[in-house]
């Protein structure tokens, strides 16, 4: 069964370690439910957007500024800064939060900046950027077309310390990261991984691999589809077992600490989805969700998703396996690289 969920209509769902929550359609605020639950304060709303990951949720207002509530704050990960001003994004990472303006800046704050402002990649500027479940920021710049990926700071990596920048000739139309490794799609259906601590060899894009439609990354393993709907998983052996490897799928969803999930491809489950990678598979019950999923958000602990009648539901991540077939959401979408320095290796 799910977690207790919000009843009302909501517009948008995030997904923590043990709680939800989601910005309600009747007025814009904000609801959350599970455990260890953050105190939040509408005194913002609207809310037109939010992130959460690791006990922590961050939230832009109607004046495009941030609050963060949650977490124990030890790190001021919840100390948005004064300077900040308005941003177009925001995403809660690891012991870290990243605000993108609507000139391609990101900014970051929290744990080793001791109440600083880190502008990410220097004087670059994005158009694709993920930190949610990494212990690496990673970017695409929007002149360049540069992946640029830099650590988070923690007692072994300095903020700022990072892989060269991989010049891309191809548009990235996909950017996915976790731990410790981050893969984009590119334009000419090719892919590229990279790692900074490569044990199960996610860098290792398999040979039979070509023609890549969708590409998505977890914990220690990372997923791709092919046109003929087929998904190939590598990295950790216990975590790229698919529930049922006969299936076809339409696209994949990830960034959740553990887990990716799967679109089937069948007309007749349309948007139906199945999630694995947490040592056993694991399918969402459609009963509790509704007809069609809109919204699937897999987070650090639980597995979020809103229906098309904007009602919502969770799942904490060690479940057994439901005999359900999962939950449903209107379809929207060569040699092996590796690189032993660091810098994102080609697919």
């Amino acid at each position: 069964s799910g977690l207790t969920a919000p009843t009302t209509s909501v517009v948008e769902v995030a997904a923590s370690g043990t709680f939800g929550c989601a910005i309600l359609l009747s007025d814009g605020s904000i609801t959350c439910w599970g455990t260890e639950l953050p105190t939040v304060s509408n005194a913002m709303k609207p809310f037109r957007s939010l992130s959460a990951s690791h006990g922590r949720i961050c939230a832009i207002g109607s004046t495009g500024v941030v609050q963060c509530w949650g977490g124990t704050n030890a790190a001021r990960e919840n100390d948005v800064p004064a300077s900040l001003g308005e941003v177009a994004s925001v995403i809660a990472g690891l012991q870290v939060t990243c605000a993108m303006k609507s000139d391609g800046v990101v900014l970051c704050w929290g744990l080793g900046l001791a109440g600083r402002v880190w502008r990410f990649g220097g004087p670059r500027r994005f158009r694709l950027f993920d930190s949610r479940h990494s212990r690496l920021a990673c970017g695409v710049d929007r002149d360049a077309d540069e992946i640029v990926c830099e650590h988070h700071p923690s007692s072994l990596l300095r903020w700022g310390a990072g892989l060269n920048p991989l010049a891309v000739s191809r548009t990235v139309t996909k950017l996915t990261s976790s731990t410790p490794h981050g893969c984009a799609l590119l334009s000419d259906n090719s892919a590229t991984c990279w790692s900074t601590n490569d044990a199960y060899g996610v860098c290792y894009i398999p040979t039979s691999l070509t023609n890549i439609t969708d590409i998505a990354s977890a914990f220690e393993h990372a997923c791709a589809l092919v046109p003929n709907g087929t998904v190939t998983c590598w990295g950790r052996s216990t975590r790229t077992a698919l529930p049922d490897p006969s299936r076809r799928f339409r696209r994949l969803i990830g960034g959740g600490a553990f887990h990716i999930c799967g679109e089937y491809a069948d007309e007749a489950e349309e948007g139906r989805f199945v999630c694995w990678g947490d040592e056993r598979g694991q399918q969402l019950p459609s009963a509790v969700v509704g007809n069609v999923v809109e919204e699937l958000v897999p987070g650090h602990g639980l597995l979020c998703a809103r229906s098309d009648t904007n009602s919502t539901a969770c799942w904490p991540r060690r479940i057994p396996r439901p005999s359900g077939a999962g939950a449903r959401r209107k379809a929207g979408s060569g040699t092996p690289s590796r690189s032993s320095t660091g810098v994102p290796a080609r697919g």
